[in-house]
């Protein structure tokens, strides 16, 4: 019961997000206003040569994540073949450090590409949601 309540949340949680509308302002900010691109590596749970992944700040679930493109992109439609390539990579590396954490049942990977789309951190992250 615990656990269909906590996906039923965590729905409505995702949801609402995709409805929160971007500023112009933050669309445009540059390399140097970008919280993604100013995070600690003491934050990192992992990182390969071309993303890293991080603790999400306002987590929809235990252990939801992000994975982070290094390079400064904003959507995955940006991202170079071999950077698409070691996402996968990152992810599964990811998904190895949440099974033995927390024993999720499942995961839910999310990312909004562009702001009609609910992207409102205008570089490439990938949410990594386990239940």
């Amino acid at each position: 019961m615990l656990s269909r309540l906590r996906r039923g949340l965590a729905y409505l949680i995702l949801k609402t997000m995709d409805r929160v509308p971007a500023t112009k302002a933050a669309s445009r900010e540059g390399h140097m206003n970008c919280v993604f691109c100013t995070l600690p590596e003491d934050r990192h749970l992992a990182a390969n040569q071309h993303f890293y992944a991080v603790a999400d700040h306002n987590p929809v679930t235990r252990g939801h994540s992000l994975v982070i493109s290094r390079r400064h992109v904003e959507t995955y439609f940006e991202l170079s073949a071999e950077e698409a390539a070691s996402l996968k990579d990152m992810v599964n590396e990811l998904k190895a450090i949440l099974d033995k954490r927390y024993q999720p049942s499942g995961y839910k990977l999310l990312m909004n590409c562009g702001a009609k789309a609910g992207q409102r951190v205008f570089h490439f992250h990938l949410h990594v949601i386990p239940f």
